[in-house]
């Protein structure tokens, strides 16, 4: 109603014309003293009367369907989706944005190797001159050790803790050397050479360091393990000490604060949200008063930008459509399509995003039905899950930067029957202040409203006048219930073909002015049915709106005594 809200009644100021007339009045009568003297005077009255008449063009412009839908359903929920400027109301509920790092961690690694007395002498230790090195090799595969059943073939890291422990209790000086072909730090084989400086039979070695830039290729070979491949050499120089029964070298080695940047493989089973919330649907509430509204395509709608290279399902669950004006609650259920599935950028298109909107509409669920109980808001319970299909789906890939942000909306086209429900809105309106000091000079006063209908909607307009604060009804503008606007033709492809012309006069008598001279307020209420546009259902459009024209007449009776 924000068209019929501009027309400020103070546009009223023509009223200015009025005083005008006053003042002519006025001018004539002070004449009367500069006639000649051969005139008879006395027999001439002083007293004047005229009666003008004012015909004042109040305001115009247009009132389209968007101002309309605004004033049912205020905030920004009108939108337009396509090129045919179809309206639709839509509500939406941001249910979380996910980052990688928020479910996906690498839990610490721990590899353990020992060199011991046996694998010495199998080396040669005891049979090499003093002085000279014997090399003891090993080969093994650290289990890397994941909580989700990961089967990853290899891992980009931005950085790790790397601890290693080394105790020596053999009486031998030499060079514990740690590599391997399935680690890279900066694009190099990982290579640590470890002196083990004493003879004493008591060496120990502990160190911590930040590894930056690191990449793991696995062994997955095992079907039901993940290995990453290592290799020991343990090169003793013989200091002509015996190799005592129990004598070893331990070698505890450990990933730690392991920080992924990337990671492709199969990345297990994880269950993102579980997220219970309920969307306010405002289009039914107060202002919808004595009438219904009827969508025939009313949709829910899933909404994901997802870069995760991950499949993933979204499930509903506990949705309900719950009416506090009909005390109602419409559990929404669905035909065979719940859980949803998500796209997934594939390794193709690795970094990418893509969006996926999951519909839920009348032919995959029972939504109509629900609508139809004029829901003030939707309860859900929404849970994702990744890898629903297990390790048989689709190749994994994840980066640090992968997000997935979902939603979850609800989509009223206005594709809509209305029936008998009256919408409000109100504006000021200072009658006393416009035209208090000249009301009881008006004789005859009269609105006229000229309006070209373009939207398919038949109107029962009616405005009511309160003084301050609502606190009392004063008077109506219109004095019956007959319908002041019809709707507009509309033809085979539910277009408006043609607006309806409508010229509506409304005197006021005297009392009646009486009546609103105290008018602070006034309240513009509208009855609305779409039933006479054809079968009921109605598509509104974004262009659609009513052209109007209002203005007023005025008769005054203007005595000079008076003035």
């Amino acid at each position: 109603m924000n068209g019929i809200k501009n027309m400020d009644m103070k546009a009223l100021g023509k009223s200015g014309s009025i005083s005008i007339i006053i003042m002519l009045v006025s001018l004539l009568v002070g004449m009367t003293s500069c006639f000649d003297s051969n005139y008879d005077l006395n027999n001439i009255s002083d007293e004047m009367e005229i009666t003008p008449g004012l015909s004042i063009p109040l305001a115009f412009g247009t009132l389209n369907l968007e101002d309309i839908m605004q004033e049912i359903d205020t905030g920004d929920f009108v939108k337009k989706f396509d090129e045919d400027s179809l309206l639709y109301i839509v509500y939406s509920e941001n249910l979380e944005s996910y980052k990688a790092r928020d479910f996906i961690s690498i839990p610490d690694q721990n590899f353990l190797q020992f060199f011991i007395d046996s694998d010495v002498a199998t080396a040669g230790l005891i049979s090499v001159p003093v002085g000279d090195t014997a090399t003891s090799t090993k080969e093994k595969n650290g289990e890397f050790v994941f909580d989700n059943g990961e089967k990853i073939d290899s891992m980009n890291l931005e950085s790790l803790v790397m601890h290693i422990d080394v105790t020596s209790s053999f009486h031998h000086k030499g060079i514990l050397i740690i590599y391997s072909d399935s680690i890279f730090v900066d694009g190099e084989k990982f290579r640590k050479e470890i002196q083990i400086s004493s003879t004493a039979g008591n060496f120990s070695y502990n160190l911590d360091t930040t590894l930056t830039n690191v990449k793991l290729i696995f062994d997955n070979s095992d079907n039901d393990t993940t290995f990453l491949p290592l290799k020991y050499d343990l090169d003793l120089i013989n200091s002509g000490a015996v190799v005592l029964p129990g004598e070893s070298c331990e070698i505890n080695m450990a990933f730690r604060n392991n920080l992924f940047s990337s990671m492709f493989g199969y990345l297990g089973e994880y269950n993102l949200l579980v997220n219970t919330g309920q969307i306010d649907v405002s289009i039914f509430n107060e202002k919808i008063q004595g009438g219904t509204l009827h969508f025939a395509d009313p949709r829910l709608a899933i909404t994901v930008n997802n870069s995760y290279g991950i499949p993933v399902q979204i499930e509903l669950s506990n949705v309900a459509a719950v009416s506090a004006i009909n005390g109602t609650t419409v559990p929404i259920t669905f035909n065979g399509v719940n859980p949803f599935d998500i796209a997934a950028p594939d390794i193709a298109h690795f970094g990418e995003s893509l969006y996926s909107e999951v519909p839920i509409n009348k032919d995959n669920s029972n939504i109509l039905e629900a609508v139809e109980s004029s829901p003030n808001h939707l309860n859900y319970t929404a849970t994702a899950k990744t890898n629903a299909m297990g390790p048989s789906g689709p190749y994994n890939y994840i980066t640090d930067s992968s997000i997935m942000d979902m939603g979850f909306q609800v989509i009223l086209p206005l594709w809509l029957k209305a029936e008998g429900f009256s919408l409000e809105d109100s504006l000021d309106f200072d009658f006393e202040e416009q035209f208090g000091n000249d009301l009881d000079m008006i004789e005859y006063f009269r609105l006229t409203l000229d309006a070209e209908n373009g939207i398919p909607m038949e109107t029962n307009l009616q405005v009511y006048f309160y003084d301050t604060g609502y606190t009392t009804l004063l008077d109506s503008l219109f004095k019956d219930d007959t319908v002041l606007l019809d709707p507009a033709t509309v033809g085979s492809d539910e277009k408006v073909i043609a607006p309806k012309h409508m010229l509506k006069q409304v005197e006021f008598t005297k009392a009646e002015l009486d009546a609103i001279k105290t008018a602070k307020f006034a309240l513009v209420k509208a009855t609305v049915n779409t039933s006479t546009a054809g079968t009921g259902f109605v598509k509104f459009y974004s262009y659609y709106g009513i052209d109007f024209k209002l203005s007023a007449k005025a008769n005054f009776r203007i005595n000079s005594n008076k003035l």
